[in-house]
C-alpha cells in the first residue's frame, strides 16, 4: 500500500507539474529599452516634464490570440501622463514573437527615491487574468539646456492625418562629443500635453554614423557598450505613430534627446512643428442575409466598414453586441470571414463578440467582417449592433467619433406556418372510365405567419386501373416530385381529371 506521506508528496508532484505546464502556455519575458532615469527641466517654457518609455515583450510560450499590456506606477513621483491611459494592444502574438510597448510618463519633481513601475501582460484587454508581470525602478534627475545641441524635425505622412493612418517622424541631429557615462536617451515628445491618445507610439528606429555606427529598433536607450567613441556621432530618429484619437487644435511636436555632455546630461533644442488633428473617414453600416426568420433559423451578419478617405486606414477590433431580449442568439464556431478570407473565432463574453487584429480598409474602399448565428425558439423582434475601434475611438454609423451610433439591424424571428391540406372527390366507390371526377382540396394556415408563394403539386397515378390512391403533398414551384406527374393548383379551384388518365 501506498503511504500517507507518498500520497501527499505524488499530489504535491502533480500540482508542481500541472503549475509548470500552465506557466510554459502562457510565458513571458519583460525587458526596458528606455532610460531608467526620468530626464526633465523646469528651467525651460514649456517645461520638460514628459517622457516615452518603451519595453519589450517576448512571447516564449503559446501562441496568443489578444495580448495587451499595461503600466502601472507607484510612488507618487512618476506617473502615467494625463493623456496616456497606460495601455498597448499588441493582438496576435506567435511563440516566439517579440514586440515593443510605448508608454507616455511624466514627473512632478526631482527624487532619487526609485519610483515604481510595473509592466503587466493579459491575454485580452484588462481587467483579465494575468499572464505576466514585471517590476522596474527610475529616479527622476534634473537637467539643463545644450544650446548649441539642435535637432531637426519632420513629419512624413497624410496632412492632415485620417484616423487610422501612419505619421512618421524623423529627427536628424549631432551628439558632439559624448561624455564619460556615455548616455544617449531619446524621446518623441517631452511635454506634458502631449496628445499620446491622440498619436500612439508604435515603433522607433535609430541610425547612428559618424563617431560611432549601428541601428537600434524599438530602443530609446542606446546602450553604453554600443558607444565605442566620445567623437561627435550624428543620428537619425525615426518614429511611426498610430492617429488613434480626435483633436480640436493642431498638437504640437517635440522630440528630445538627453545626452552626456562631460559630466552632466544635456538635452537639445527642438523648434516646435505641428500636426494637423486626424480625420476621420470611417463609417460602418450593419445588415442581415433575410429581415424575417424562422425560431432556429441561422442569419448571416455583414459589419461593412466604408472608407471614404484618401488614405488607407487600419481597425484594431470589431465589438458586436448580440441581443439578450426575447432572447439571446448563439454565434456559429468557424463562420467569421473578413474580405471574404476566413479569420479566427471571435472571444466570446456573454452576448459580446470581439474580434483583435489589423483589419486594412483601403482608401476609397468597402470591407466586410462576416459571420452566423443561429436564433433561439423565441419569437420576436432581434436587434443586434455593432462597433469598431482604433485604440480608445469608436467607429460606428456617422462620421462623428464621439455620437455613439453603433451600426444596428433588426431580425424577426417567427414560427413557420402550419398549413393543413384536405382533398376529397365528389363521389366515393368505382368510376366509370370516361367520366369526370371532381376533387376538392382545401387547405388552411393554424399557426405561425401568414403562408405565401405556395405551390400545390397533386400526384396522380400512372396505372390505368382507375384504383389508384391520390396523393396531396406541398412542395416548392421548382421541384419534381419523383413519383409521379406534378399538378398545380390555386385556392378554392376544383381540379378535373380523368381517373384513367395515364
Amino acid at each position: 500500500m501506498v503511504s500517507a506521506a507518498k500520497r501527499v508528496f505524488r499530489l504535491l508532484l502533480l500540482g508542481a507539474l500541472v503549475l509548470c505546464g500552465a506557466a510554459s502556455a502562457s510565458a513571458f519575458t519583460i525587458t526596458r529599452t528606455s532610460s531608467p532615469i526620468f530626464y526633465f527641466d523646469t528651467g525651460v517654457n514649456p517645461q520638460l516634464r514628459g517622457m516615452y518609455v518603451s519595453y519589450q515583450i517576448t512571447n516564449t510560450g503559446a501562441a496568443q490570440p489578444d495580448v495587451w499590456v499595461r503600466l502601472d506606477t507607484s510612488g507618487g513621483n512618476v506617473t502615467l501622463a494625463a493623456n496616456e491611459d497606460g495601455l498597448f494592444q499588441f493582438g496576435p502574438m506567435a511563440t516566439g514573437e517579440t514586440r515593443t510597448a510605448f508608454f507616455y510618463i511624466q514627473a512632478t519633481t526631482q527624487t532619487a527615491t526609485p519610483q515604481s513601475q510595473t509592466v503587466r501582460v493579459f491575454p485580452t484587454r484588462p481587467p483579465a487574468t494575468e499572464l505576466a508581470s514585471a517590476s522596474f525602478t527610475m529616479t527622476v534627475a534634473e537637467t539643463i539646456q545644450a544650446n548649441a545641441n539642435k535637432v531637426v524635425t519632420t513629419v512624413a505622412g497624410p496632412d492632415p492625418p485620417g484616423l487610422g493612418g501612419i505619421v512618421t517622424m524623423t529627427v536628424t541631429g549631432a551628439t558632439g562629443s559624448i561624455g564619460a557615462a556615455k548616455i544617449l536617451s531619446f524621446t518623441p515628445a517631452s511635454f506634458a500635453a502631449w496628445r499620446a491618445d491622440v498619436f500612439e507610439l508604435t515603433s522607433s528606429s535609430f541610425v547612428l554614423s559618424g563617431g560611432n555606427n549601428g541601428t537600434f529598433v524599438n530602443q530609446l536607450l542606446i546602450p553604453a557598450s554600443a558607444i565605442t567613441s566620445t567623437s561627435n556621432t550624428n543620428y537619425t530618429l525615426t518614429y511611426t505613430f498610430r492617429a488613434t484619437g480626435s483633436a480640436s487644435a493642431p498638437i504640437a511636436v517635440d522630440p528630445f534627446g538627453f545626452l552626456s555632455s562631460g559630466t552632466q546630461v544635456k538635452h537639445t533644442t527642438v523648434d516646435t512643428v505641428y500636426i494637423q488633428p486626424p480625420v476621420n473617414s470611417l463609417t460602418m453600416s450593419k445588415s442581415a442575409s433575410a429581415a424575417q426568420v424562422y425560431v432556429g433559423g441561422i442569419v448571416t451578419y455583414t459589419l461593412r466598414l466604408t472608407n471614404s478617405g484618401a488614405y488607407d486606414s487600419t481597425i484594431a477590433e470589431f465589438t458586436d453586441t448580440l441581443p439578450s431580449s426575447p432572447a439571446t442568439p448563439t454565434y456559429v464556431t468557424g463562420s467569421s470571414a473578413y474580405n471574404g478570407v476566413a479569420i479566427a473565432n471571435p472571444a466570446v463574453s456573454g452576448a459580446v463578440l470581439t474580434w483583435v487584429g489589423s483589419f486594412i480598409i483601403p482608401a476609397g474602399q468597402s470591407r466586410d467582417l462576416t459571420f452566423r448565428v443561429t436564433i433561439p425558439a423565441t419569437e420576436g423582434t432581434y436587434t443586434n449592433s455593432a462597433v469598431a475601434r482604433i485604440g480608445s475611438t469608436q467607429i460606428d454609423g456617422t462620421l462623428n467619433t464621439s455620437d455613439n451610433s453603433p451600426a444596428s439591424v433588426n431580425v424577426q424571428a417567427v414560427r413557420p406556418p402550419t398549413i393543413t391540406l384536405v382533398k376529397s372527390a365528389a363521389a366515393s366507390g368505382a368510376f366509370v372510365p370516361g367520366t369526370d371526377i371532381v376533387y376538392t382540396i382545401t387547405f388552411s394556415n393554424t399557426g405561425g405567419v401568414a403562408a405565401q408563394s405556395l405551390t400545390i403539386v397533386d400526384i396522380i397515378p400512372v396505372s390505368d386501373s382507375g384504383t389508384g390512391v391520390v396523393r396531396t403533398t406541398l412542395e416548392p414551384f421548382d421541384e419534381l416530385h419523383p413519383a409521379g406527374r406534378r399538378r398545380h393548383l390555386r385556392p378554392e379551384r376544383d381540379l378535373r381529371r380523368m381517373a384513367a388518365d395515364g
